[in-house]
């Protein structure tokens, strides 16, 4: 089985990277190490990187700095954000961020601003934003609920039965708690796990259901593939057909208003495809 995709440059890889460099724009694509990147960036799209590019969190499967204290936030990003929106041609913009919890509120202020600003530059934009869990700030989240996105996101990560030793920051409970606050809003919700860390397909499986009974709309399930050497490596590569069978299992199973499970599979994936 082919583990990484092959990447042949061209020209609209090239533009689309050289857009970011210049507008000094930074994403996770880059930042994580994403195996789709070739693939994303060859049509323009691009997942956007908010608040800096160093993580306060030390989440051992993750290609992004770490720091305990993390970058200045650079408000020209916005207007810089806009740009790329206008060369890219983008009727969805995606965007997420480091976790931030260095700052009160852990930067859902931003969130929020750059929302905003977004919905005035261009109305029928689509903005979807991949959050943080903000230490579970009740507050914080109420902001990002009431602000001008269309998509709630945030990302379970990880089965329950193994997410306290890869992500020992995080609660599993409380950002299921998280997630069904999005899922009763007006908004779409979206989350998403990578396997391969050595949970069972019971894990699997059972996280599927905890997630479907927070009511979220989209789901996304993905191979864990390490970003770097540095990086321990998958303790499992589930084959192509176990993904198969997992999303004809979870279609029968559950009401996800869209599903994408697949070896490659990604939260953003060509905005989810």
């Amino acid at each position: 089985m082919s583990i990484k995709k092959n990447i042949i440059l061209n020209d609209s890889i090239k533009n689309t990277y050289n857009n970011l460099l210049n507008y000094k724009l930074k994403t996770i694509c880059i930042e994580g190490n994403c195996p789709n990147i070739g693939e994303c960036f060859s049509q323009g799209k691009v997942t956007l990187l908010i608040l800096g590019d160093k993580c306060t969190r030390n989440c051992l499967y993750c290609n992004v700095e770490k720091s305990k204290l993390g970058s200045i936030v650079d408000y020209n990003e916005i207007e810089n954000i806009k740009k790329i929106i206008t060369l890219n041609d983008l009727s969805t913009v995606v965007i997420t961020s480091v976790t931030r919890d260095d700052l009160k509120d852990g930067g859902s202020g931003y969130y929020v601003k750059l929302c905003n600003e977004l919905r005035e530059f261009k109305n029928d934009l689509i903005i979807e934003i991949l959050t943080p869990d903000f230490k579970y700030n009740w507050n914080s989240i109420n902001d990002i609920i009431n602000s001008q996105a269309d998509i709630l996101s945030h990302n379970i990560e990880l089965t329950k039965s193994i997410y306290k030793k890869f992500r020992p920051e995080g609660s599993y409970e409380k950002s299921l708690n998280m997630l069904q606050y999005y899922a009763q809003s007006n908004k779409k919700s979206k989350s998403a796990f990578i396997i391969g860390f050595g949970e069972k397909d019971d894990d699997i499986k059972s996280t599927i259901t905890d997630i479907a009974n927070t009511g979220v709309d989209y789901l996304s399930i993905g191979q864990y593939l390490a970003p770097s050497k540095k990086h321990m490596k998958p303790l499992k590569y589930y084959s192509h057909e176990y993904f198969e069978e997992l999303s004809s299992w979870t279609d029968s199973n559950f009401d996800f208003k869209k599903i994408d499970i697949s070896f490659y599979s990604r939260s953003s994936y060509l905005d989810s495809k």
